[in-house]
């Protein structure tokens, strides 16, 4: 059985792109918001690990970690075309973030994160 995950991103093509690089190994599930992706999770309580770019209308991916990290136990990886930085890192110390990843996706990082996280439930 592929194990869900959750991608969040407010772009619809790297949405499908996410999804075909990994629904080989996963099962995805895609929100295009923050309010979105907290819906799925209401609903999908065996979502472990969720992946979310930063920078979104009306909410970013760092209030989604926040919320999701304090509402559900999850591992929350931000992906971004922005560079790491002292907010993404003091996210990470406050434990809102389990880690970043850059854009362009990189299949096999992804794999190994979601491998990594999963382990230590």
């Amino acid at each position: 059985m592929k194990k869900p995950i959750l991608y969040v991103d407010d772009e619809e093509m790297n949405l499908e792109l996410f999804d075909m690089l990994l629904n080989h190994n996963f099962k995805v599930f895609k929100a295009n918001s923050v309010d979105q992706a907290l819906e799925l999770l209401d609903v999908h309580d065996d979502i472990e690990v969720i992946f979310t770019d930063w920078r979104m209308p009306n909410r970013d991916g760092l209030e989604l970690a926040r919320e999701a990290s304090e509402k559900f136990d999850k591992h929350i990886i931000m992906i971004s075309a922005f560079m790491r930085n002292s907010e993404i890192d003091r996210a990470i110390e406050e434990g809102y973030l389990s880690g970043y990843l850059p854009k362009p996706f990189d299949r096999q990082r992804i794999i190994t994160e979601v491998d990594k996280l999963t382990q230590l439930h």
